[in-house]
């Protein structure tokens, strides 16, 4: 199984990960992603991919008369997703948005920050708006191409100091290349790049999501290197803060919806 695909088994791994973005500035993602859904009292919505359920319990928080289907591949996260997905009504799948045939459409379908990691992101695609109803949405949600840019460092000393390549799909798919996997597709395509930013006043949060990557290096590192690793990361945070008073990380992300017509 890919090693990066293994962190989104474990919904402790994954609740690390978006500890950090509860540090980020500005509206949520779900509060943005719910505005761009324009969702209504009884629709449908399918959150394919839906890890533990966090963001779309977010999105629908205003809402009371809506059937939520969450699918994932890991059957821990779709027993949780569901979980927190409570107050709806709601069910779940143990599978893959690329090959799922439901036998149901719905008014809207969200792909957050799942296309990068499927075999095929055009069938992941093509397959999701087979299951959108005429006039629905579906918003897909990606890595921008260029967020996270002190991790980008952290990342590239890492390589240039143990001669050990990273290997994650962050930028396989994304907002700078989306276009490439959506040509054809039926309905209206828009994309957007949306700016936030990450302000810390302690290095545990960044430190606890890196904590999660460890399995992405093309060799496991060592314990010495990890903890150098760590101490690098560790050092750069305390020492920003100690001249800024904060360490603020640029964290943008790409935002896109296909409506049918």
């Amino acid at each position: 199984m890919d090693r990066e695909l293994t962190q989104y088994d474990s919904t402790e791994a994954l609740a690390l990960r978006q500890a950090l973005y509860g540090f980020a500035t500005g509206p949520t993602r779900g509060d943005i992603v719910r505005n761009t859904l324009c969702g209504f009292e009884g629709m449908s919505v399918l959150d394919a991919g839906c890890g533990n359920g966090k963001l779309m319990a977010e999105i629908l928080r205003p809402f009371r008369d809506v059937t939520v289907t969450v699918l994932d591949p890991s059957e821990a996260m779709v027993e949780e997703a569901v979980q927190r997905c409570s107050l709806w009504q709601t069910s779940g799948h143990v599978a893959d948005i690329s090959n799922i045939q439901l036998s149901r459409f719905f008014d809207r379908i969200v792909l957050a920050h799942i296309l990068h990691l499927t075999n095929d992101p055009i069938l992941a695609i093509e397959n999701a708006i087979r299951h959108l109803r005429p006039s629905g949405r579906c918003i897909i949600t990606m890595h921008s191409g260029t967020d996270f840019p002190k991790r980008r460092e952290w990342i590239s000393w890492f390589e240039q100091t143990f001669q050990n390549q990273y290997r994650a799909k962050r930028d396989s798919l994304n907002l700078q290349n989306i276009n490439a996997f959506t040509t054809g597709l039926p309905g209206t395509f828009e994309k957007q790049l949306i700016h936030t930013e990450i302000c810390l006043a302690e290095p545990a949060p960044y430190l606890d999501y890196i904590g999660t990557e460890r399995h992405r290096w093309e060799h496991e590192p060592t314990d010495e290197e990890w903890n150098l690793y760590r101490d690098h990361v560790r050092t750069d945070i305390e020492s920003t803060i100690a001249r800024h008073g904060a360490f603020v990380e640029q964290h943008d992300w790409g935002l896109a919806t296909i409506h049918l017509s």
